[in-house]
C-alpha cells in the first residue's frame, strides 16, 4: 500500500510539474497550444456528423453512435495526455544512453519512463469530450445510471491500461532493434477504429476480426455500458483476454529487455 501511495504521490507531482510549466507560459502560447487539439477534435465532429447522417449502423441509434464517438474523444485524448510525452522521450532515451539515469532510480522504471507528463492541449480536448458526452446524455434523455456511469470510467481505465501495455509492447523493441520511431505512434496510427462499434467487424476473417476487434472495444464497451445495451459475451471475452495478455505481454517484454540492455553511451 505504502508503494502505490508512493508512486501514485510521483505520477501527481510529474503530471502537475508538466501542467503548471504550461500554465505558466505567455497567454499565447497557451492559445496556440490549445487551437490545435481542438481543430482535431472538432473535424472529428464535423466527420462523424457527415459519417451518422449517410450511413446506418446496425444496433445503433444517432445518439447512441454519438455517445461513441464522445468516448472516442476521451480515450484518444487522454492516451495522448497520459503516454505521448513519455513514448517519444523513451525511444530517444534508449538510443541516448540517457536511459541509464532512469534505471538507476529507486522507483518503478516504467513509471519514470512512460509517465513524463501531458499537455495542457490535450487533457483541455480531453475534458471537452467529456463535457459534451454529458451535456449529450442530458439533451437527448438517455438513460444511464450511477453504476453505469461508475462502470464506464472503470473499463475505460481499463482499455487506457491495454493499450498503454502495447505501446510498452512495441517500444520494448528499441532496445533489441536499435531507434524505431515507428513504434511511439503504433497505438494512436489505428485510431479510427476506436472511433466506430466493434460490431461492425463482424464479417472479417477471424485473425484479423480478433486484432480490430480487440482494438475497437477500447472505446465500444465503455460507450455500451454507459448506454445500458446489451452487449454480446463473446466481446467481453475477446475484451478481458486483450486485457490480460498484454499485460502479460508487455511486462515480460519489458522485463527482458531491462535485462539485455547494453547503454548506448557505453
Amino acid at each position: 500500500m505504502k508503494s502505490i501511495l508512493k508512486h501514485l504521490k510521483i505520477f501527481t507531482v510529474i503530471y502537475s510539474a508538466r501542467l503548471g510549466k504550461d500554465f505558466s507560459l505567455p497567454l499565447f502560447n497557451q492559445v496556440f497550444q490549445n487551437i490545435g487539439s481542438l481543430c482535431f477534435f472538432f473535424l472529428h465532429l464535423m466527420a462523424f456528423k457527415l459519417i451518422v447522417d449517410k450511413f446506418s449502423f446496425p444496433g445503433w441509434s444517432k445518439p447512441e453512435m454519438w455517445t461513441m464517438l464522445f468516448t472516442f474523444e476521451i480515450f484518444t485524448y487522454t492516451s495522448f495526455f497520459l503516454f505521448w510525452k513519455g513514448l517519444n522521450y523513451t525511444v530517444r532515451d534508449i538510443n541516448s544512453g540517457a536511459f541509464d539515469l532512469i534505471i538507476s532510480k529507486p522507483v518503478s522504471s516504467q513509471l519514470i519512463t512512460f509517465f513524463r507528463g501531458g499537455g495542457l492541449h490535450n487533457l483541455t480536448a480531453s475534458v471537452l469530450g467529456l463535457l459534451f458526452l454529458m451535456v449529450f446524455v442530458f439533451i437527448n434523455h438517455i438513460n444511464i445510471s450511477v453504476f453505469s456511469v461508475v462502470l464506464y470510467f472503470f473499463i475505460l481505465a481499463l482499455s487506457l491500461w491495454t493499450a498503454y501495455c502495447i505501446a510498452i509492447s512495441f517500444i520494448s523493441l528499441n532496445f533489441k532493434y536499435g531507434r524505431l520511431d515507428a513504434t511511439v505512434g503504433a497505438i494512436f496510427q489505428v485510431q479510427e477504429v476506436y472511433k466506430y462499434p466493434s460490431t461492425i467487424y463482424s464479417g472479417l476473417q477471424v485473425l484479423f476480426w480478433f486484432l480490430v476487434v480487440s482494438l475497437s472495444l477500447f472505446t465500444t464497451l465503455p460507450a455500451v455500458t454507459l448506454l445500458l445495451k446489451p452487449v454480446d459475451f463473446s466481446l467481453v471475452v475477446v475484451f478481458i483476454t486483450t486485457f490480460f495478455t498484454a499485460t502479460i505481454i508487455s511486462q515480460l517484454l519489458w522485463r527482458y529487455s531491462l535485462r539485455h540492455y547494453s547503454s548506448a553511451s557505453s
